[in-house]
């Protein structure tokens, strides 16, 4: 049954960008690893940031594979999923692995609930906002970590598993042998 389960598009998709996230976090910090099951955040770090190299952080890393909006400057988590992380009482980095923007960035759940105030087009946008069910934070609030390679950019675009009229022209369901391991 758990190999069934591993072999899930949007498991494939989770596991792939956990595996991109996981060398940036590794060379900085001590990195526990979630087992293999349901978990609400995929690491457990420890260690100092260069910035700050005597206070030692503890911190939880949750990856979300996915793109930014198409149609608004954020990015966003399912409300229950937040509801999850603060229970932890824990400080959250949310790390994104983005195909539409090809790139992979990080915010601190601490910062992104900062109230802000975001132009956009001819509206003003004031994050973190909540709508059905998902909270928005403003990409202008995150940090780039690496920009992600063409091949690894289509490997994420084949594993969309958003409605046909949604994907962009070409994509199709992979085949399940991709680049799934765990590191």
């Amino acid at each position: 049954m758990k190999n069934e389960w591993s072999k899930r598009i949007h498991v494939l998709r989770a596991t792939f960008g956990e595996n991109l996230a996981f060398p940036w976090l590794k060379k900085q910090f001590v990195v526990y690893r979630a087992p293999d099951e349901r978990h609400p955040i995929d690491f457990l770090c420890a260690g100092c940031e260069a910035q700050q190299p005597d206070q030692w952080l503890i911190f939880g890393v949750d990856v979300k594979t996915k793109p930014a909006r198409t149609f608004y400057p954020d990015t966003g988590i399912d409300l229950k999923c937040y509801q999850e992380y603060k229970a932890l009482k824990l400080p959250i980095r949310l790390i994104f692995v983005d195909e539409n923007e090809c790139a992979m960035y990080y915010g601190d759940l601490d910062e992104l609930e900062e109230e802000r105030v975001v132009e956009h087009l001819l509206d003003k946008l004031r994050y973190p906002l909540t709508q059905n069910g998902i909270i928005y934070f403003p990409r202008a609030a995150m940090h780039l970590i690496r920009a992600l390679t063409p091949a690894e950019c289509d490997y994420l675009r084949k594993l969309n598993t958003a409605k046909p009229d949604y994907r962009p022209e070409g994509s199709q369901l992979p085949i399940l042998n991709g680049p799934d391991a765990r590191v």
